[in-house]
């Protein structure tokens, strides 16, 4: 549903016309917030494959909707994604120490949490080499009514349901904030019945590939969770 046809049926189901545009699109953007901060939803997860290395500069920008990073590789130009190196996180405050003190073999990332930039270790020696982030991305908010929520169609009760609660939190009606409160979580409950597979999969993985460099000399591939 787009957000308009939301307003209509939260209307309908409160028998209140009054209810006003500015109203359905917070409850929505807030509803798609809270979902989002459940679980690491695959329909959120993007791979950003733009930037290219600069022989002599350490750091990049972040993709702006970044939340979360899941994966990171650099390849050469010609590379494809599954060609690219994996590379292990490092954490900010460990930078220093790890280009200090491990081998130039040994290839990281971190994110600067000051700048929203990521750096890559060592310090890139070649221009051009492809870098690959796979990564969660923060949900997209809507303002036109004519825009489509981020949360996959077959759940956009769950917008309903959440408009619904707040319109009968206003009008101090506890048992019915109550009743699509519980509608709200037990559609999120039911969206993670849903991907579960997939979030398995892609944990999956990455726990292959913490296990590969565990039986490298190469260190432990990690998640770094950026702006929250």
């Amino acid at each position: 549903m787009i957000v308009s046809e939301l307003v209509t049926e939260i209307r309908n189901r409160s028998g209140d016309a009054n209810i006003t545009e500015t109203s359905v699109t917070g409850w929505t953007n807030t509803a798609t917030r809270l979902v989002s901060t459940r679980t690491d939803w695959p329909f959120l997860l993007m791979t950003d494959d733009t930037d290219t290395t600069t022989s002599g500069t350490v750091e990049y920008t972040l993709p702006t909707d970044f939340r979360k990073m899941f994966s990171f590789r650099v390849g050469s130009s010609t590379s494809t994604e599954p060609e690219a190196d994996e590379y292990s996180f490092i954490g900010y405050m460990e930078k220093n120490k790890a280009v200090n003190s491990i081998s130039d073999s040994i290839a990281g990332y971190y994110i600067n949490p000051t700048n929203s930039k990521y750096g890559i270790v060592p310090e890139p020696t070649t221009t051009g080499d492809k870098v690959y982030q796979k990564y969660y991305k923060h949900p997209t908010t809507v303002s036109a009514v004519s825009a489509t929520p981020e949360l996959p169609t077959t759940y956009h009760d769950i917008y309903l349901d959440f408009g619904l609660a707040r319109y009968w939190e206003q009008e101090d009606e506890l048992d019915k904030t109550v009743l699509y409160e519980t509608k709200v979580e037990n559609g999120i409950e039911a969206m993670k019945t849903e991907f579960v597979k997939s979030i398995g999969q892609l944990s999956r993985m990455r726990d292959v590939r913490e296990l590969n460099t565990l039986n490298h000399p190469q260190g432990l591939n990690s998640v770094m969770t950026g702006r929250q």
